[in-house]
């Protein structure tokens, strides 16, 4: 077994495809599935963020000093929340934002009716450079004007406005959400502007704007820092499910604390985050304590919540990943679904390390496509994998990218997705160049003319 992970770990170019060594869908080899069409992947835009050699310091159990560069996000996907979304209005466009190469925030937007591409573009600065906890993340109001958050690692973050709807070239002067917090899930309920973040006490809460992202309100706590029964943080991240006028919230999270990660709850609101219960209605409170909400999973999981997904019939998907003690020792991509009165729990396949992290798209009632990197510590090769019955069986589809010379890592799908563009990932490595990749089943996306990042407007 250490031969095999010494293998996986020294092979840069190794995909599935190439190996048995990682099965799939409950145990199916992914390189056995049947072959499906395979739309090729668009290169969108290039010298985006890879981790440098800063990180060189963290000692990783069985991975070698030598190896870096989680590409896009490693910090929880779940947690800086949405990277990309399509708005229709005057303009049918996916907007995608990401990080540069020192992770200052930019942006690039695909416009479905002419089949063109905009030249990505920085649009403002951060101070918190080579650090992934201040990505952007992006919400559109009913007007268009587009709304980007950035910026923090228990530092200042900040908000930043389109000058005018549905367009990328100029902002307004950025202002501040908080003076110390970390991560952004970001969503407008009518015309108010949420975010859901954590601040510089460790409680996790909503702050809600009226006027556009100018002025924020005080943090409204949800949950907080804790030092019983371990001395452990919430890690949680928020989904909002499609009701009128008032969404449902959904709240998935793990606990950290010495040894490492436990547990994986989850709790529902139907007033915007005021009050909480579990998924069969029992109720919680305001603010959730150590050990409360529904128990998804349980155990000393060493790994990482991923995605929340809500489909039709407002029931939530909770994709997340599990593994040993050490970064690659025995780790898989699962998924959790309600199935009342009890959560069911599918392996979706094996993964070769914690940081393998992938992303989940609602297709229909009980009905999802996840798309997961493996074959590398630090990513690899993306392939796709479907349930049509909510989660109690998976398949193997397609295998997205193949020979990669860099690995592959954290892909991310696109809200109100087009079957053209559903999803886009990071590709890079320590000492290689950043590239940012989209790609949609439908197979008609457009080559990208100009990926080089243009400077921000003054």
């Amino acid at each position: 077994m250490k031969f095999c992970i010494l293998l996986l770990l020294a092979t840069c170019t190794m995909t599935l495809a190439d190996t048995s060594l990682l099965p799939g869908a409950a145990g199916e080899n992914p390189a056995s599935a049947p072959a499906h069409k395979v739309p090729k992947p668009v290169l969108v835009a290039t010298d985006t963020y890879v981790r440098s050699d800063k990180y060189q310091k963290i000692v990783f159990h069985g991975v070698p000093s030598g190896s870096s560069g989680l590409p896009a996000a490693t910090t929880a996907s779940i947690c800086i929340w949405p990277r990309a979304i399509r708005f229709v209005g005057r303009h049918d466009r996916t907007y995608i934002t990401f990080g540069d190469r020192r992770c200052h925030p930019a942006i690039v937007f695909y416009d479905h009716r002419s089949r063109r591409w905009s030249k990505p573009r920085q649009i403002s600065t951060t101070g918190v450079t080579d650090d992934t906890h201040g990505l952007p993340t992006l919400a559109v109001n009913r007007q268009g004007y587009l709304h980007v958050v950035f910026g923090s690692h228990n530092s200042p973050q900040y908000a930043i406005r389109s000058s005018a709807p549905e367009q990328i070239e100029r902002w307004e002067p950025p202002t501040v959400v908080a003076s110390r917090a970390t991560y952004s899930d970001l969503f407008f309920v009518g015309d108010s502007l949420h975010i859901f973040h954590r601040d510089g006490s460790g409680a996790w809460g909503f702050r809600n704007s009226n006027d556009g992202g100018k002025t924020w309100s005080e943090l409204r706590a949800v949950c907080r820092r804790f030092n019983r029964p371990f001395n452990g943080e919430f890690y949680p991240g928020v989904s909002i499910g499609a009701e009128n006028p008032v969404p449902r919230l959904h709240l998935f999270w793990l606990y950290y604390g010495p040894p490492g990660w436990k547990n994986m709850y989850y709790a529902i609101s139907p007033d915007l985050g005021k009050n909480w219960q579990r998924a069969g209605g029992q109720a919680i409170g305001p603010q959730i304590e150590y050990g409360q909400g529904d128990p998804v999973y349980e155990g000393d999981t060493h790994g990482w919540h991923q995605r929340i997904v809500v489909d039709p019939s407002g029931r939530a998907g909770l994709l997340f990943g599990t593994g040993g003690a050490g970064i690659v020792d025995d780790n898989r991509i699962l998924f959790a679904s309600w199935t009342a009165p009890e959560w069911r729990v599918s392996k979706i396949c094996d993964v070769a390390s914690r940081y393998c992290q992938g992303t989940a798209l609602v297709k229909g009632v009980n009905h999802y496509r996840v798309y997961v990197p493996t074959g590398q510590w630090n990513g690899g090769e993306i392939f796709e994998f479907e349930t049509t019955d909510g989660g109690r069986t998976w398949k193997h589809i397609r295998q997205l990218t193949r020979n990669s010379p860099v690995p592959n890592n954290s892909p991310q799908t696109v809200e109100n997705a087009a079957p053209e563009l559903q999803i886009f990932w990071g590709s890079g490595e320590r000492g290689a160049e950043g590239k940012l990749y989209a790609w949609g089943e439908a197979g008609t996306l457009a080559e990208q003319p100009d990926p080089v990042i243009a400077p921000a407007q003054p």
